[in-house]
């Protein structure tokens, strides 16, 4: 009894202090994910820093005009109905996703039903995967970790390696080539990832893709979004790739990303995280991403799929035939990608919709919007209808 008593009594003070931080951070309108993942450091915020942002403030959020200055700066658009990184991490993605297991990566492939989908459509071939510790064989039947090497070591083409859960910015994601395949560097990835990750086919990409950089997976990022009526609409779509030598395309780890228009058409002006220098694309990227409105159509389709999840990002690729290929959802979808490249990432009339049930709900201390996103509270978001 004592020990359970100590115990729930060091959650509340964790809880409690969790809660002082987040609650310190919005009254100044300053979040460290932006300064540490998005400001370029040379650029001066302390002028915005303690000036209001009149759209939020009058639904009772203090932030400043400082990001939507900096992202300003970065589109041309000024605009007040720039997402806050702070709002959008404990507050809008919370309210609108109530994601849980929809999170685990290893379970995608069975929450989608890819393969009697409707729609033409793959995801690369999972050689194996492990979750929670168990392995799994690529019909999803549980493995020995000795017989998961095994399929490893026998599977002929290049191979990624990817965390399942946790995962954020493209970190831990990494190459593993058919040639250099030995049983020993395939048990020291297992012990270096430990539990939770997978072991998928390397996709070969159309032409098109592979034109804006021959060495990662450019996947193209849609984002749609589901309104309280339950109409599942497009937001936005980015085209990404990696710096010169990269396996994965995210720009957290050093890629770039442009612009797409609805159609697929690209914005040549390659934008990156911590910069305020501007690059063109080379001559040799296409001008507009290959089989977009199919891939388009694909994200909206996989979105009725998943009803817990109202802001959907899709990585997508295509071959070279042109069959669309998911190769994963994101239930937080940065909005920081269409914000740096052509302004707000809500237009004003789904944020004119959506800002008054925020304000409302993040009144429940039950929800507990400024701590975390797992607990065993959880979320009372929204259901769509």
């Amino acid at each position: 009894m004592i020990k359970l008593f100590l115990s729930q009594l060091f959650n509340r003070i964790a809880r409690f202090f969790l809660f002082l931080q987040a609650k310190i951070l919005l009254n100044h309108g300053k979040d460290y994910k932006f300064f540490e993942h998005i400001m370029d450091p040379s650029w001066n915020y302390k002028p915005y820093r303690h000036k209001y942002n009149p759209y939020f403030l009058k639904y009772g959020f203090k932030y400043s005009i400082m990001e939507g200055e900096y992202y300003k700066q970065m589109t041309g658009v000024e605009s007040d109905l720039y997402i806050p990184q702070t709002f959008f991490f404990y507050y809008l993605c919370p309210f609108l996703n109530q994601a849980g297991y929809q999170q685990d990566k290893n379970l995608f492939r069975k929450l989608l039903d890819v393969r009697n989908s409707k729609m033409d459509i793959i995801m690369p071939f999972q050689v194996i995967y492990n979750q929670g510790g168990v392995f799994y064989d690529s019909d999803g039947e549980a493995c020995s970790k000795e017989d998961a090497i095994k399929q490893v070591l026998n599977y002929s083409k290049d191979i990624i390696v990817k965390p399942s859960t946790q995962t954020k910015w493209g970190k831990g994601v990494v190459l593993l080539p058919a040639e250099n395949r030995t049983a020993d560097v395939v048990r020291h990835l297992f012990d270096e990832y430990k539990m939770d990750f997978s072991f998928e086919e390397k996709m070969v990409q159309h032409s098109d893709l592979a034109s804006f950089n021959p060495t990662s997976l450019n996947t193209t990022r849609i984002v749609t979004y589901r309104k309280l009526n339950g109409e599942i609409k497009f937001l936005y779509a980015l085209q990404r790739f990696g710096g010169k030598g990269a396996v994965v395309d995210n720009v957290s780890a050093g890629g770039g990303m442009v612009y797409l228009s609805e159609d697929g058409l690209v914005d040549r002006t390659i934008k990156k995280l911590r910069s305020l220098k501007f690059e063109k694309l080379p001559d040799e990227a296409v001008n507009r991403v290959p089989y977009f409105q199919k891939m388009k159509e694909t994200a909206l389709y996989l979105h009725t799929k998943l009803p817990s999840l109202n802001y959907i990002g899709w990585d997508m690729s295509v071959t070279q035939e042109g069959l669309p290929v998911l190769i994963e959802y994101n239930t937080r979808p940065a909005a920081e990608g269409k914000q740096l490249t052509f302004g707000p990432a809500f237009s004003k009339e789904d944020l004119d919709e959506i800002m008054p049930e925020i304000a409302k709900w993040k009144l429940s201390y039950e929800c507990c919007p400024m701590i975390s996103f797992s607990g065993k509270k959880g979320y009372q978001g929204r259901i769509s209808v």
